[in-house]
């Protein structure tokens, strides 16, 4: 008997060409909201939101937690709020402006985009926007010093640069995978000299993991996206190296791991880490099940829950916060509505649990066909 679509649909999108190949968790049903709609897909927040915001901040937090007498509750939550704000608007700066440099491409390719129907001047005014309601609250935490304006631009200028024609590095091959993956995830991470205190080898390893989680998305990214860019005649990586993909993302995936065990042990080698490394472990065995066996397609080369992101950026801020809620009691409040930003992502995530439990249950081993 194969399994119910009734489920299935919510994470291979199903009747929803646009969405394939997004991962499930992010794709946020705007049906009912015109507006909301549109905005969502100029700015591509489905793509980013839930997958690269909540990751630096992660960060932060373990820093702070190095050292939990630096500053107050009201400053804690400042330079909280200001980093969210930052990483929120630049990376809507990048996703936009590498939209607004690929339209005449992604229109070769037959993509259908809302930034086609908005006039340039209207673009070039959106990303000012951004860049200025990004970088005003940070700039003024550091009293607009040089350095700080020095960081931001470096940031900017690198997060502009994959797309636009002065220097497109997207299509460097094997250098525009390293340009991609320094300027999304490695750069926004010096911000955080500014906001708190920095071991340097610390910092070092939060590099390595950030480049190779970054690298791990665009390979992954330009691996979907391959057959397009061979139909609008854009060169990228995969184009001469494609069977090598694995190896690359196999690699990036080990990396991480080995690095998150030497940071992050103080955290998670006690009674309650344990538990929730066994728990988290069983969750992502679901995923990969659901994914391998009945959605048939690859756990590790595809979007549809792609491993460790919802560590990343949901439970690794949400432990952070709970061990900054030991010295400041209102962190609390933080993590009541970090739980209702990510809401929508533990139901669609549901999907997953109730796909498995399902076919376990009434369909046996049965592959859907």
């Amino acid at each position: 008997m194969p399994m119910s679509r009734k489920y299935m649909h919510k994470f291979v999108g199903e009747g929803s060409p646009s969405l394939q190949n997004r991962p499930a968790f992010m794709r946020a049903d705007y049906s009912n909201h015109g507006c909301l709609t549109k905005i969502s897909s100029y700015l591509r927040l489905d793509e980013w939101y839930y997958s690269k915001v909540f990751m630096p901040l992660s960060v932060y937090l373990f820093f702070y937690l190095m050292n939990t007498e630096q500053y107050s509750f009201s400053r804690f939550i400042t330079y909280f709020m200001s980093y969210f704000l930052f990483m929120f608007m630049f990376l809507a700066f990048s996703y936009v402006i590498n939209d607004f440099s690929d339209i005449k491409v992604d229109r070769a390719s037959g993509k259908n985009k809302v930034i086609y129907d908005i006039k340039p001047y209207a673009i070039i005014l959106s990303l000012s926007a951004m860049f200025i309601l990004g970088n005003t609250p940070f700039l003024i935490i550091t009293g607009f010093s040089i350095s700080g304006i020095i960081t931001i631009a470096t940031i900017y200028f690198f997060g502009a640069t994959y797309s636009i024609k002065f220097l497109r590095f997207k299509e460097k091959g094997l250098i525009g995978l390293i340009e991609c993956a320094i300027a999304q995830k490695c750069l926004p991470l010096f911000i955080l000299f500014f906001l708190v205190d920095v071991n340097m080898f610390q910092f070092g390893v939060w590099l390595l993991i950030m480049f190779m989680n970054g690298l791990r998305y665009i390979l992954i990214h330009q691996l979907l996206d391959y057959e397009n860019d061979i139909k609008a005649g854009v060169k990228t990586f995969l184009s001469s190296k494609i069977r090598r993909i694995n190896y690359f993302i196999y690699l990036s995936m080990f990396i991480e791991i080995t690095c998150l065990i030497v940071l992050l042990n103080k955290f998670l080698f006690n009674i309650w880490g344990i538990c929730f490394i066994l728990f988290y472990m069983f969750f992502e065995y679901i995923i990969f099940t659901v994914i391998e066996k009945w959605a048939k397609k690859k756990y590790f080369l595809s979007f549809e829950s792609l491993p460790l992101e919802m560590f990343y950026n949901v439970f690794l801020p949400l432990i952070l916060l709970f061990f900054c809620g030991k010295n400041m009691p209102y962190i609390f409040i933080l993590i009541v509505v970090m739980f209702f930003n990510f809401f929508h992502l533990f139901k669609t995530k549901s999907a997953f649990v109730k796909i498995y439990f399902k076919n376990k249950i009434i369909c046996g081993d049965v592959a859907l066909k």
